[in-house]
């Protein structure tokens, strides 16, 4: 048995790992100089499952045959003859069930307090719309990253030539894609404030942008106005910034009209308006704060390398091939790259959850599987123990229900033991968990008092079938077959 299992084992773990292969997250699966196809079943690993296996089955074979040796064969034969009597759950029997329950109830609460950390992420508000968003990488070099743009007219040639598209209600561009990991930090001097220590200066997020950005994402223009055409390279040169950085430097002030410039004031660079203010957005992970961001339009400063933001009517990758052959219009030299929807871009971000809560998981579901059998095989076997008592309960006119009592009850000890001791290991080890929780406490009551519940329920259960079929039994036959 113990041999049959561990192939079982080898064969569904291959398959597991095959499975949750495809679940990775991009942040591993996609690590310079590793291949995610190397990720297999070790070889140390399964050397010390495989003899985990075959030891459990050799201990668990001859601890009762050990039992059996120092027994006389005169008292053997006589307790077999009374083994009809009412025998008690042996300590060995009733650690095994408690252990089971236990050990599901530290699995079960880590995977529940998973469970409801990404469901906490999950809800909060990004700040964007990321319904039917399509997104292509384009790279766009210039000799000087930092001077005047060489593609004075790409934010018009992409509205030409996407957003003339059958299905593209509107479209944009950004440098730093938010939630993708993407960042530019910049220092920056806001014109008429005293010059602040250099470990209290004013910075922010840096980001280039085409008009149609913020439409294409859902991010809400709370004052002023967006980009457009008229924000040249020759024109004075504006910026946006968002809630969070008018909330930081300029509270109790209208930051539209105001002025601030890149570097410190007496940087050669040039002044910035501020024509609008947008709304935040978690552009580092819908579990981290708000930063503060500003925005300058890619017609007036550049970035090597854009994605373009097109918000469409239907499915978006239903429009990748017409999308690609349009930006191919524009500049066939630079191929697009990473095609992909915003959609996968907010799962990506919560990956490094998801992922250990996938895991956690499906160990929890081991678990919880291993302890109702663990808890029906054991009561099933004392139950067959007993036949011929149950019989002489039955001819002297017990009653089912008072047989079913009988048997979950004398169940039930080990069961609430498991799920005391399990409740207590769970709290002094949902510890580790802290730093991949977001929103829940490591001791949250609610998930404790939901896994006790889910879990005595269904050990009662396991051993109710076994209960209900003993009660169930005819007398003259266990007697015969006595």
């Amino acid at each position: 048995m113990s041999v049959a299992g561990a192939a079982a084992g080898l064969l569904f773990a291959w398959a597991g790992i095959r499975a949750i292969s495809g679940s990775l997250p991009d942040a591993i699966r996609f690590v310079p100089f590793r291949d995610v196809e190397l990720i297999a079943i070790d070889a140390t690993v399964l050397a010390f499952t495989t003899m985990i296996s075959l030891g459990t089955g050799l201990l668990f074979s001859l601890a009762p045959m050990l039992g059996a040796s120092r027994s006389e064969p005169g008292s053997a034969l006589k307790a077999a003859g009374d083994r009809g009597g009412t025998p008690r759950f042996s300590w060995l029997r009733q650690g095994l069930i408690a252990a089971e329950v236990g050990l599901a109830v530290i699995v079960l609460f880590g995977a529940g307090l998973m469970i409801k950390s990404v469901m906490r992420i999950v809800a909060v508000n990004p700040g964007l719309d990321r319904t039917n968003v399509l997104l292509m990488d384009i790279a766009l070099p210039q000799p000087d990253t930092y001077g005047a743009p060489k593609r004075t007219s790409f934010c018009q040639d992409v509205e030409r030539e996407v957003g003339s598209l059958p299905g593209v209600r509107s479209v944009g561009a950004i440098s730093h894609l938010p939630l993708s990991g993407a960042n530019a930090g910049r220092g920056l001097t806001i014109e008429g404030r005293p010059v602040p220590p250099p470990d209290q200066g004013v910075s922010a997020s840096y980001r280039l942008s085409c008009p149609g950005y913020f439409s294409a994402l859902g991010i809400s223009i709370l004052k002023g106005r967006d980009f457009n055409g008229a924000d040249t390279v020759d024109a004075p040169q504006v910026v946006i910034i968002n809630q969070e950085m008018a909330r930081r430097y300029f509270e109790g002030q209208d930051p539209v009209g105001q002025r601030l410039k890149l570097g410190r004031p007496d940087s050669s660079t040039p002044w910035m308006t501020i024509v609008g203010v947008v709304a935040d957005v978690r552009h580092f992970g819908l579990d981290q704060p708000i930063r503060r961001e500003i925005f300058r339009p890619y017609s007036q400063a550049v970035w090597p390398a854009m994605t373009i933001t097109v918000k469409t009517a239907t499915s978006p990758l239903t429009l990748a091939s017409p999308m690609k052959a349009a930006l191919a219009r524009i500049d066939p030299e630079q191929p697009v790259s990473r095609i992909r929807t915003m959609d996968d871009v907010l799962s990506e971000s919560i990956g490094g959850r998801s992922f250990p809560m996938l895991l956690l998981t499906l160990f929890a579901g081991v678990a919880f599987a291993l302890a109702a059998i663990g808890v029906y095989g054991v009561v099933s076997y004392l139950v067959s123990q007993r036949t011929r008592e149950m019989g002489i309960r039955v001819a002297l006119g017990a009653r089912k229900r008072e047989l079913v009592m009988l048997v979950v009850g004398r169940a039930l000890g080990p069961i609430v033991s498991g799920l005391v001791m399990g409740a207590v290991g769970a709290m002094l080890s949902a510890g580790i968990l802290s730093t991949l929780l977001y929103g829940v406490s490591p001791s949250d009551p609610s998930v404790i008092a939901g896994i006790i519940a889910a879990l005595g329920t269904t050990a009662i259960v396991a051993s109710w079938i076994p209960a209900r079929r003993a009660a169930s039994v005819d007398p003259l036959v266990a007697l015969r077959e006595e």
